[in-house]
């Protein structure tokens, strides 16, 4: 790992490394969504039996990538992200012949260890080879790749669905692009990763702790933002189905929407420097819109579920340049710590949405999305208070 010294030329290889990886977990992350109804309705499943559809693998990718902060200092984010890559791949191609739900949930934890790896490694990469000066704009441009990803995947599945192959084959057949993605990292020249050992004296013991303790905080708030992105993104095909009596092709339209603007949110973040607005004001102006906007998705029309994602997708990018700037050489600790508190959050989101769903209705259940945003906008008022004084 190369000291944390002020980087001033980005590394353009890690860059492209972190772009094409996260355009693959992108995708089957979000295939996922497209699918979901008709997995429930092919297996019979209750909506809080088929939540675990999503809560296996996130859990399995918090402990992932609550542990992966030391391999990824050891070996670089490359290697990690081709090993993520792989079990990534594996697992969607095997949840495919799989015939009863319990096996689809073994393979959706394979897929789950790839995805907690590659959530860490791709920041991480950023992180470490993006000049201080375009680090906010290359964080945006890597998380629209996930709008991308999330834009082609209902798109694809829409074409295959109206081609009249099955939920099965659609997940099956998107294990290609994080192989193809992985294939192709072998063909970028890469620079080697180097470890460097750092004194560990009883203050600077004391000063991690402390450090790690803010970290654990920041961690946590930012966390409860996916409670709101994941749950829009993956509940509204099923949201309008049941509220609009709609069909799969038709749903997958709004889903559609959510992720155009979703990326086209994040396409003008990375082009658009704005230098004068400060991060802090960003997250804060991108939380409070996005809860206004989801509320009005579920009082008024859901077309403003998928506008929310104009609020919205600014809050992570955003967050990622925030610790690199504040936590610095500890950067990658604390992304570990970010990606891996998000994992868990989608797993009680997943859980909890499910439940609610079955108890009262899937739109009062979705009342969890503004209600998270609302909340992280309050801790992370907090957070700001604490850095300010700090300094």
């Amino acid at each position: 790992m190369q000291k944390m010294s002020k980087i001033t030329q980005t590394y353009w290889p890690y860059v492209m490394m972190a772009y094409a990886a996260l355009l693959g977990l992108g995708f089957l992350d979000n295939i996922r969504g497209a699918v979901f109804e008709n997995l429930i309705e092919d297996l019979h499943l209750t909506d809080s039996y088929a939540s675990f559809f999503y809560v296996v693998p996130s859990t399995v990718a918090f402990v992932t990538s609550f542990y992966s902060q030391n391999f990824i200092a050891r070996f670089g984010p490359v290697r990690a992200l081709r090993i993520g890559l792989f079990f990534m791949a594996l697992g969607f191609f095997a949840l495919s012949f799989q015939q009863s739900f319990e096996w689809i949930l073994v393979e959706a934890a394979v897929f789950g260890f790839g995805f907690g790896i590659v959530t860490v490694a791709q920041n991480v990469a950023i992180g470490f080879s993006a000049s201080e000066q375009y680090r906010r704009q290359l964080f945006s441009g890597l998380h629209s790749m996930y709008g991308l990803s999330s834009l082609l995947a209902p798109l694809g599945a829409g074409v295959l669905f109206s081609l009249n192959y099955d939920w099965r084959f659609i997940l099956g057949s998107s294990a290609g692009l994080p192989a193809l993605v992985l294939i192709s990292s072998f063909f970028l020249p890469l620079k080697p990763w180097i470890l460097t050992q750092q004194s560990s004296s009883e203050a600077q013991t004391k000063n991690l702790l402390k450090v790690r303790r803010h970290i654990l905080f920041f961690s946590l708030s930012l966390s409860l933002y996916l409670i709101a992105e994941i749950s829009v993104s993956s509940r509204i095909v099923v949201y309008v189905r049941r509220t609009l009596a709609l069909n799969s092709e038709e749903g997958t339209v709004y889903l559609t929407a959510f992720f155009i603007c979703l990326f086209v949110s994040r396409l003008f973040f990375t082009f658009a420097p704005l230098k004068k607005l400060k991060t802090t004001t960003l997250l804060q102006l991108s939380l409070l819109s996005g809860a206004f906007l989801y509320t009005l998705g579920l009082t008024v029309s859901a077309w403003f579920l998928a506008l929310s994602a104009l609020a919205m997708a600014p809050v992570f990018p955003s967050a990622m340049d925030y610790v690199s700037d504040v936590f610095k050489e500890q950067r990658h600790i604390a992304m570990a710590y970010c990606t891996a508190f998000a994992s868990m959050t989608v797993v009680f989101m997943h859980f909890s949405v499910g439940i609610l769903t079955d108890l009262f209705g899937l739109q009062k259940a979705l009342w969890v999305g503004p209600l998270s945003l609302i909340l992280v906008s309050v801790l992370l008022s907090l957070e700001f208070k604490i850095i300010n004084k700090s300094a």
